[in-house]
């Protein structure tokens, strides 16, 4: 069954399709969501939870990866989110969360794999070099996925400076990152 295939049966509510990406990808994306959570009974959930909202959203669904990569994205996101809403003081953006599920998520190469590795240390250190202020801004902002009206109360400043110093930050990363991306940090 072709990728495009197992989205468009879900469209049209082929019970069987659902139940075909349900025995292929349950225990794996179980396995996945251990990378982020201990307690069994909640990445049973989380995942079972995946699946409960592929089903829902099935008719408005859009996948432009594979599958596999969009299911792993889902649960990675889940994971992030009850871990944000259940221990925050453990959840933050770094190496070992992004490295963790880099060569899994997004059914990389090797030398994929290497270069985004190496991308993900370089955005690291330049982060660190943003003027602090900057930094804090585009932490929350990016890290914690804070609006700028939270990050303007958290901070004590105003949403127009918090804009400001998100555009100073990106711009500071477009320059020292330029031989790395190729598509807009926005």
């Amino acid at each position: 069954m072709a990728v495009g295939d197992e989205v468009l049966d879900l469209k049209v509510e082929n019970h069987k399709t659902f139940e075909f990406l349900f025995k292929k990808y349950y225990v794996f994306l179980c396995y996945e969501a251990r990378s982020y959570i201990t307690e069994e009974y909640i990445i049973e959930e989380i995942v079972g939870d995946v699946f409960r909202w592929l089903w829902e959203s099935r008719e408005t669904l859009v996948i432009t990866t594979s599958v596999r990569a969009y299911l792993i994205r889902a649960v990675h996101n889940a994971c992030l989110s009850y871990l944000r809403r259940n221990q925050p003081e453990y959840v933050e953006l770094n190496d070992t969360v992004v490295e963790r599920n880099t060569l899994f998520s997004l059914d990389e190469s090797p030398l994929d794999y290497v270069l985004s590795k190496e991308l993900i240390e370089r955005i690291g250190r330049a982060v660190k070099e943003l003027p602090p202020q900057y930094k804090r801004v585009f932490e929350l902002s990016r890290y914690k996925n804070l609006t700028y009206a939270e990050i303007s109360e958290e901070m004590g400043i105003s949403i127009n400076a918090v804009k400001l110093y998100q555009k100073k930050a990106l711009a500071q990363l477009r320059l020292v990152l330029k031989e790395y991306l190729s598509t807009s940090l926005d």
